[in-house]
């Protein structure tokens, strides 16, 4: 399996315990300092499976090399620990799943405005339609209660009376009219909450499948370098790699938080 290695960016500072054989024994008694309780190898060695620890020459440099599978119970540990955006891990880890998950919602949506775009368009039209009705009869019957008031003969009332029930006719036209768009509306809002409410859901369901799979997931090699310094005293964590680790650009001080936090 193809390992990605990544750097360490900050050192992290080991001090030994004496009395030890050998570099890789330094290493696996030695202790972290944000750790002090807990020896590198009490915790390396029941983190991970298969583990194997090798003392190896680089340049004059004594390189120790730690090996090993992450065991179920470090995974679960892992996962427990993780903390995500859980739209943003979807959108790299799982967007097809999701897409797939969330069509049918898309789709009900969908058929909805396909099965009422025409009547939609036609109420829309005829509500224009009648608001400019209705402002012709605005602008007409000021004037006309002006004549009526100046003359109140007959036709004059006749004219005020014609434009306000043409304006109350207008009126319930409009409502029946804004009554479709609204019941329309309700449905249409009822589907996108659905989906909203679905969405949380699939994410959420999404995540906890990301974290099954792919998240320090069981069985998946792990690997550590140590850099031994000449005194004999001090070595430090020069590089470290795992395939989950680097796709998610995990840092090496969440990485030891898990190894360590679960001892």
């Amino acid at each position: 399996m193809k390992r990605i290695i990544l750097i360490l960016l900050a050192s992290i500072g080991l001090v030994s315990i004496c009395g030890c054989d050998g570099s890789a024994n330094q290493v696996k008694n030695g202790t972290l300092r944000q750790y002090p309780d807990v020896t590198v190898g009490a915790a390396f060695d029941s983190s991970f499976d298969n583990a194997k620890w090798e003392t190896l020459a680089d340049k004059g440099r004594k390189i120790v090399r730690f090996t090993g599978r992450i065991t179920q119970a470090t995974h679960d540990a892992a996962a427990k620990r993780a903390i995500f955006d859980e739209s943003l891990i979807v959108q790299n880890y799982k967007s097809g799943e999701f897409n797939k998950r969330i069509a049918p919602y898309e789709e009900k949506l969908t058929r909805l405005e396909e099965a009422n775009a025409k009547e939609i368009s036609a109420v829309r039209a005829a509500l224009y339609k009648v608001k400019d009705k209705y402002e012709k009869l605005d602008s007409e019957e000021q004037p006309a209660v002006n004549n009526y008031i100046y003359e109140k003969t007959p036709e004059n009332k006749k004219i005020v009376d014609e434009i306000k029930c043409r304006k109350e006719l207008l009126e319930k036209e409009n409502t029946a009219l804004q009554g479709k768009l609204d019941l329309y509306d309700q449905k249409r809002q009822q589907l996108i909450a659905e989906k909203d409410t679905a969405i949380q859901k699939i994410l959420k369901d999404l995540f906890e499948d990301f974290k099954r799979d792919s998240y320090w997931p069981a069985g998946q090699d792990v690997e550590f370098s140590f850099i031994v310094y000449p005194d004999g005293k001090r070595f430090e964590i020069d590089s470290f790699s795992n395939e989950s680790w680097a796709k998610l650009k995990l840092s090496l001080e969440s990485v030891l938080n898990v190894i360590f936090a679960k001892q």
